[in-house]
């Protein structure tokens, strides 16, 4: 296990995570994983009934003087403080490039956008195996596909 700046360690225990690790590797910053979107305790709109959600990832792509990946959990008001300074870019992991990753993409740019009141400056799916029509798709939507 890393030590990322004196922050909880984290490291890669699936293959999603795996990909996501790999993903940091090339690009750095600093990158929250497991971020809550749309929860009975987000935004009074979708209070109670709605089920908490999670974007993968969420990264800082400049340096904050605190690179590295760490959970969301025991962050929450340095990821506030620090997205509203540096424009994050969202990032959902699947093995293949799938319809189903593109929903959750175009989902979690709305509900992010609403929750924390901030425009991602990228959306990210970084998968394995991509499909061409699928990443089509996410071209017209404005979402980059990275495969790794």
């Amino acid at each position: 296990m890393r030590e990322w700046g004196g922050m909880c360690p984290w490291t890669p225990h699936t293959r999603e995570d795996a990909l996501l690790y790999a993903y940091w590797e090339q690009e750095r910053g600093r990158l929250y994983t497991e971020v809550p979107i749309a929860g009975p305790r987000g935004h009074v709109a979708w209070a109670a009934q709605a089920t908490t959600r999670r974007l993968d990832g969420v990264r800082i792509p400049v340096d904050t003087g605190a690179e590295g990946i760490t959970s969301f959990a025991g962050h929450a008001a340095e990821f506030q403080r620090t997205i509203r300074l540096h424009r994050p870019e969202l990032i959902e992991i699947k093995r293949k490039l799938n319809r189903t990753v593109i929903g959750q993409m175009i989902a979690g740019h709305d509900f992010f956008e609403e929750q924390y009141g901030v425009s991602p400056a990228r959306l990210m799916i970084v998968c394995a195996v991509e499909d061409a029509a699928l990443k089509w798709v996410c071209e017209r939507r404005n979402i980059v596909v990275r495969t790794i």
